[in-house]
Parts: C-alpha cells; sequence; structure tokens
C-alpha cells in the first residue's frame, strides 16, 4: 500500500513551495528543500474541518417567543 503524504506550503513568503511529507512525520519539523527553512507538520489532531461542517456546528440564534 503506497504510503499517504500530507502537502504542506512553506510559510517563507520568498519561497512558498508546497512540500510533500510522509504521515509518519505529523508533529516533527522538516526542512524545506527549497529555501532550507524548518516547517512544523501539524499533528493528527490539528487538521482543519471543512466550511461546511463549521457552519452547520455554529448554534442558530434562538428565536424569540410571541407572546
Amino acid at each position: 500500500m503506497p504510503q499517504q503524504m500530507i502537502r504542506l506550503i512553506c510559510p517563507n513568503l520568498k519561497c512558498r513551495k508546497v512540500l510533500s511529507v510522509p504521515s509518519h512525520a505529523r508533529g516533527k519539523n522538516v526542512r524545506c528543500r527549497n529555501c532550507g527553512m524548518r516547517v512544523e507538520v501539524p499533528p493528527a489532531s490539528a487538521t482543519p474541518r471543512p466550511a461546511a461542517d463549521a457552519e452547520a456546528s455554529t448554534p442558530a440564534t434562538p428565536a424569540t417567543p410571541d407572546l
């Protein structure tokens, strides 16, 4: 089975290369091959949720009862 890769963007504003790192590098520091900047690979629990899920989880404004 092929190993899953994580894609990151180098935070160096002059570089901005896409980095592909193996999934076992989560939580570790890797170095950009283009500019040499160290980049921390986010841990598995810090993955962002899709926008649709974020909207669905926000509580709706409660309706005011008619008196």
